[in-house]
């Protein structure tokens, strides 16, 4: 090798040394979101979807009790997940950061390992080319080796994260089921709510005797399992068995109330029948005549509820 070759290998090698160097001395630029953070990003965007409409079934019925402690039991768990999956994504991010950190040390080790067999070979006499050739040979393998370090902690990132997705995406889909549910339930726990004040109405009205019969005792046990469904909620509940129970046990008592009212009534004088609604459908008609004209169901008859058969 000559003069000219000596000095220009030299120089390549400089060049060489420099560029690889900065590389490894300089931190990576922020890198755009992965497809693992997308699909976190995702999966964190569609519970959060799953959290509005678990505050549109409070803002509906949240002012019943059973329905208002499920809302907030399963808010709570929601909010500990999201929390959990946030902390499981900081720390897969800090593990990835923390060996990022060593793999950069690691290259600058052995930059700083390649700098000083380049000089130390520079200083001979000869300056020796063959030392420098493997030296940087050596270099280039540690940075092979350090790049694939680099990737099997992105993909130990990566396979954290899709993990907590597809924990996520569980999740929401357990939620939007569960708020189907609480929706269904929501909208019958109404119905018994307005049942019961029904209910209260009806039993204020009757006598003891009323209230004593199969009829009231019926209706008195059905109101209580109702209001104890609304008021609190146990696994199983079954808000249509309990709406259905007091609709029935409600509307045989006051057919058995006005039955009696009716035979009380039948006797007097005529008088004009009203619907519920208040409308006048006939004057100055008996029981007996109402009956005749009218379809059977519960009228008003002298200011007071009969069953016209």
């Amino acid at each position: 090798m000559n003069t000219f070759q000596r000095k220009k290998l030299h120089t390549l090698l400089s060049a060489a040394v420099f560029c690889m160097c900065a590389l490894l001395a300089t931190p990576s630029l922020q890198a755009a979101p992965s497809r693992a953070d997308t699909l976190y990003n995702e999966a964190v965007q569609h519970v959060q979807e799953e959290l509005t409409a678990l505050r549109s079934v409070n803002l509906l019925y949240g002012h019943i009790a059973a329905i208002k402690s499920r809302v907030e039991s399963l808010h709570s768990t929601i909010a500990e997940t999201l929390a959990a999956a946030a902390a499981d994504v900081r720390d897969a991010a800090d593990a990835l950061a923390a060996e990022e950190e060593a793999i950069y040390e690691a290259g600058l080790e052995a930059s700083k390992a390649y700098d000083e067999k380049y000089h130390e070979a520079m200083q001979e006499m000869p300056p020796n080319y063959e030392a420098i050739a493997a030296a940087w040979q050596e270099l280039q393998a540690r940075r092979a080796e350090l790049d694939a370090r680099t990737a099997t902690a992105k993909l130990r990132y990566e396979a954290a994260v899709e993990a907590v997705a597809e924990v996520l995406n569980g999740v929401s889909a357990d939620m939007s089921v569960q708020i189907a549910s609480l929706r269904e339930d929501g909208a019958q726990a109404e119905e018994i709510r307005k049942m019961l004040a029904e209910y209260e109405n009806e039993w204020a009205a009757a006598s003891a005797a009323q209230r004593e019969s199969e009829a009231g005792r019926t209706l008195q046990a059905a109101a209580e399992a109702a209001r104890g469904g609304i008021d609190v909620w146990t696994d199983g509940t079954d808000y249509g068995a309990l709406a259905r129970a007091l609709a029935s046990a409600l509307e045989a008592f006051i057919k058995y109330v006005t039955a009696i009212d009716a035979v009380n009534v039948a006797d007097a004088a005529a008088g004009d029948v009203y619907d519920l609604s208040g409308r006048l459908l006939l004057r100055g008609v008996t029981v007996e005549t109402a009956e005749r004209s009218l379809p059977a169901g519960i009228y008003v008859v002298n200011g007071r509820k009969v069953y016209l058969r």
